[in-house]
């Protein structure tokens, strides 16, 4: 009963990726089964959290329930891991301490796939400190005074990403990974040794991976948080994602205030304002892209540290976001605030299979295909 519980979870946590992400969820198909699903119900669990929030209606509503959120998870977390060992028979042992849980996780029973992750990975339930501290933390800002604070906060807000699928390769991956590594050690090494250089190289992969997907992701994030300001800013709490030191300026014929400006432009008021304060916006919104391209080519120099399945995946992701940054820049900045509001960026809703066919290749094609009706 239980084990049939838990497998309808993942099922349902494979249909929300495919449903809310379908691009990505096809890219995701060229990983094994196992990284599939876990990563699957890691967006699971995000989703979550923050569909949780979003039913709040005031910032001390949303703290409070961050804070029951945290403590409910971490008590379940720490009861699985001072139960027994998990290194063998894995699932058995997690399905195991599942059941004789299931009343208590009934309320939580969607994010049961990543707490199974988190399990199989041997993470600490500080992993869920992380995650809850940075909610917390992006709960309140609203405005950020120059590019070092929007940084920090893009950083804060996609590390825990980097740390679970860096996790997740490693797991995962090892064999391959530790194959690159081993290339370059003599063989006549002994193996105590050998050993530890292994266990010593595995760490600095590990966080030279973690790294690049915490720089991608961050990448990624502005990307997103860039086509999308008209949204940031007409819903609760009005946030505007642009470096405000640069939104102030002296022209000649105004002052230019970045939210009269938003309010004139998207409501379509005040053509005379808005002609004027075009050009200014342009310019703003046209720096921040450049900004994003450079953190765009630094992760790319990192890609060669992954699996091949996971450097075809970031390659897409990354030649299809800036992609969207050119059409941007080529339509005039100042036309992202007359799009119409999505949840996603453009090129998640347009490629199709031909696309695929082109940038992965057949062999890849026909590998997401198969695994297309085998992994659902």
């Amino acid at each position: 009963m239980t084990y049939d519980i838990i497998k309808n979870e993942e099922r349902k946590c494979i249909a929300e990726l495919k449903n809310d992400l379908p691009i990505l969820h096809k890219l995701l198909l060229l990983l094994d089964f196992n990284s599939f699903l876990d990563i699957c119900g890691f967006y699971s669990f995000l989703k979550f959290i923050y569909y949780q929030l979003d039913k709040e209606i005031n910032l001390d509503s949303k703290i409070y329930k961050v804070k029951t959120l945290k403590d409910t998870i971490i008590i379940i977390l720490n009861t699985f891991y001072n139960s027994s060992n998990n290194k063998n028979n894995v699932d058995i042992k997690i399905n195991e301490k599942l059941g004789n849980n299931i009343v208590d996780l009934l309320p939580y029973i969607e994010i049961i796939p990543f707490l199974k992750t988190l399990i199989k990975l041997e993470l600490e339930s500080n992993v869920i400190d992380i995650v809850f501290d940075n909610i917390m933390k992006n709960l309140s800002p609203n405005r950020f005074k120059n590019l070092n604070e929007l940084d920090w906060y893009l950083l804060r807000s996609v590390e825990i990403i980097g740390l679970v699928i860096s996790k997740i390769i490693l797991k995962n991956n090892s064999h391959s990974i530790n194959s690159s590594i081993n290339s370059n050690i003599n063989s006549r090494i002994n193996n105590s040794i050998n050993d530890r250089i292994n266990d010593s190289n595995s760490n600095i992969k590990n966080n030279q991976i973690q790294n690049v997907l915490n720089l991608f992701c961050k990448s990624f994030l502005l990307t997103h948080l860039t086509t999308n300001i008209k949204k940031d800013f007409q819903n609760q709490p009005n946030k505007i994602f642009l470096p405000l030191n640069e939104c102030v300026t002296d022209d000649k014929f105004v002052k230019f205030n970045i939210e009269t400006y938003l309010n004139c432009r998207i409501n379509k008021l005040n053509d005379i304002f808005r002609i004027e304060q075009d050009p200014i916006f342009d310019l703003i919104i046209l720096k921040q892209i450049d900004y994003n391209k450079t953190l765009y080519k630094e992760a790319e120099l990192g890609f060669s540290l992954f699996p091949k399945e996971y450097q075809s995946i970031l390659r897409i992701i990354k030649n299809r976001s800036e992609k969207e940054l050119l059409k941007i820049q080529k339509d005039l900045p100042r036309n992202i605030l007359f799009k119409k509001d999505t949840n996603e960026i453009e090129w998640y809703n347009c490629m199709d299979y031909l696309d695929l066919i082109y940038e992965l290749g057949l062999f890849n094609f026909i590998t997401i295909l198969f695994r297309y009706f085998y992994y659902n």
